[in-house]
């Protein structure tokens, strides 16, 4: 009784500080003054505000269970020098019954002063073991995080940290991740440089792996998409695409050519449950639309057995392109504006593919403009349905969309219960906060 009446209160706080920070003169574009009510274990009904967010008509009700990362959190110790952080993408390993969470850019933070602040590394990770009867969400707890010999949250890639003004490499940054027979494949974008408005540009996406539950990591070369193979930045990105985890020269030589891609530079992952691994790819920061290709899940670190999505044939059957070849029409098409080739045609942001059995349904996550959305098909290839807000927040420092509250917005299937009918999710807050949160909404 006493640990929901302490969650209970971190909720509301934590909403009502939402809440203050929001702007109250915007209209809300759903029931935001809405409350959910339920019974606790003495029958007593107990209520949680939900001012401050906007709903869906997917959504009965949407409330945070609290930080997952960062000094207010469960999972904070001074030797993690985990303070601020963003991001949370779940991978579940099947193998050792384990959910991963990876997180971007971290920072060690101390009280009273800004999250983003202190010691900076790309990418870290924290898990949950015995995920089947672990009792995670009730208690936000990771069982540990990836961390090095002083017992830090440790980079599973290394990072040159140089500063936007370098245009060389800010950080890297997890964009995905999925587990193939026991192997933890993670996706990471250079990034390049930080822009203004939720846009930052991007060296390349590459795939880094862990074959012994994270203890270990290496470069898987030729899972690597750039931006492109020529102008003021390539030799930049063939140097840095090139290097292995401690950032040390591999010997490796990359063919940008074959590998320009500028819209899979920002990769999410999912297991279709055909045979075929489905990659989601996404351009510089949150500008372009969603690209898709697939594998079979045998050939996975296998480049050119990649089949690149170049639209629906007449009878909405996906149409596919195997290989290099398949690769250069997408990429053809990107520069004559073509919008054939594209998954979503609308911006898309921080993405998450899984299937929900409460729809019977294939949901996509992403987020542009502080908003949540979600869409769904009936198949893992699309088409997918127009986007629906799940939910969003209005604070913006009084300036008109300056995205720095909410973004990102992750879920899994494991992060499902009732029969998907709930579900949770990570989400991420930018300015004055900088951690990520877990939120429980329900379906009606």
């Amino acid at each position: 009784m006493m640990k929901k009446i302490l969650v209970l209160i971190l909720c509301v706080l934590f909403l009502f500080g939402t809440y203050a920070c929001s702007d109250p003169g915007k209209d809300s574009s759903g029931p935001a003054n809405s409350a959910y009510t339920s019974a606790d274990s003495t029958g007593s009904d107990t209520t949680v505000d939900k001012t401050g967010y906007n709903l869906s008509d997917y959504t009965e009700y949407v409330y945070s269970l609290g930080a997952i990362t960062g000094i207010t959190s469960n999972n904070y110790t001074d030797e993690l020098g985990v303070g601020g952080t963003d991001l949370g993408f779940p991978v579940y390993d099947e193998t050792r019954d384990r959910m991963y969470f990876c997180f971007g850019d971290t920072f060690t933070g101390y009280e009273n002063n800004h999250f983003m602040s202190g010691q900076q590394r790309g990418s870290t990770i924290g898990y949950v073991d015995d995920w089947t009867n672990a009792n995670f969400p009730d208690n936000i707890k990771f069982t540990s995080w990836l961390t090095d010999e002083n017992g830090m949250a440790c980079a599973v890639a290394g990072s040159h940290l140089r500063g936007s003004s370098a245009r060389y490499e800010c950080s890297k940054i997890p964009t995905g991740g999925i587990c193939v027979n026991g192997t933890l494949y993670v996706f990471l974008m250079s990034v390049r440089s930080w822009s203004v408005g939720g846009v930052w540009d991007i060296n390349f996406n590459g795939v880094v792996k862990s074959a012994d539950g994270g203890k270990t990591w290496e470069r898987v070369f030729d899972l690597t998409w750039v931006e492109n193979d020529s102008g003021v930045y390539a030799e930049t990105i063939k140097e840095i695409a090139e290097q292995n985890c401690d950032l040390t020269k591999s010997g490796v030589d990359l063919n940008l050519t074959e590998r320009a891609a500028p819209n899979f530079l920002q990769i999410t992952a999912a297991d279709g449950k055909d045979g075929y691994i489905y990659i989601f790819g996404g351009g510089r920061g949150r500008t372009c639309g969603m690209e898709m290709a697939r594998v079979q899940k045998e050939n996975f670190e296998d480049f050119d057995s990649y089949e690149y999505f170049t639209g629906y044939d007449a009878s909405q059957a996906p149409v596919w392109k195997k290989g290099t070849e398949g690769l250069a029409v997408v990429r053809n098409n990107e520069l004559l504006n073509s919008n054939d080739n594209l998954l979503i045609k609308n911006r898309m942001g921080e993405t998450t593919v899984f299937y929900n059995p409460y729809f019977d349904k294939w949901i996509m996550t992403d987020n542009i403009d502080n908003v949540i959305y979600m869409s769904m098909s009936k198949n893992i290839y699309g088409p997918y349905s127009t986007k629906k807000a799940l939910l969003n927040t209005s604070y913006d420092h009084g300036r008109e969309n300056a995205y720095y509250e909410l973004y990102a917005g992750f879920s899994h299937e494991k992060l499902l219960a009732d029969d998907g009918q709930t579900m949770y999710m990570v989400v991420s807050y930018m300015d004055k906060i900088y951690n990520s949160y877990l939120m429980e909404m329900r379906f009606w």
